[in-house]
């Protein structure tokens, strides 16, 4: 239904991760600049037209990825990389476009901090993306054919191309 508050619902995640967002880039400001700055910083980014229109009208999942990359950052900025990676991982989940920060950054931590830290930090990214991803595939995979085909492959199974289901991918 589009009735208002089922409208709302699906807006809440968006709306949430933004109102986090800001409160750690505000929270990452205050003690760094002086108090008119920052005044004017809050201003303008509670009245930005991406958090106007993009998340409170219509609730898009890049304001999950974009509160999880500000957490990333933070968190290098704290030596926590194994935490960064994972948030950063939730945020390709949230939004694949995301993801052509993860090497950026994890160039940014291997000139900080090393190899090993960059390592550490992009192998939590990845097993966080498989550890939200891989359930939502899994409801969508084709497993009643796929299971069939595995217990007897033969010509014309699911292996070799045959007929699949509506709604189902082959492999």
């Amino acid at each position: 239904e589009n009735t208002p508050g089922f409208r709302l619902l699906l807006q809440m995640p968006a709306l949430v991760a933004e109102m986090l967002a800001l409160a750690m880039v505000l929270g990452f400001l205050r003690p760094r600049v002086s108090a008119r700055v920052f005044r004017g910083a809050a201003v303008l980014l509670v009245f930005s037209p991406a958090l106007l229109f993009g998340t409170a009208l219509y609730g898009l999942p890049e304001a999950v990825a974009g509160a999880a990359v500000v957490a990333a950052i933070l968190l290098i900025q704290r030596g926590r990389p194994v935490a960064a990676g994972a948030s950063l991982g939730l945020a390709v989940a949230a939004a694949p476009p995301v993801l052509w920060l993860v090497p950026v950054i994890g160039a940014w931590v291997a000139a900080r901090r090393g190899w090993g830290q960059a390592g550490w930090m992009l192998l939590a990214a990845v097993l966080a993306v498989g550890a939200v991803v891989a359930p939502v595939a899994g409801l969508y995979a084709p497993w009643p054919s796929l299971l069939q085909s595995l217990a007897a492959p033969a010509a014309g199974s699911f292996w070799f191309g045959a007929d699949l289901p509506p709604n189902t991918f082959s492999l």
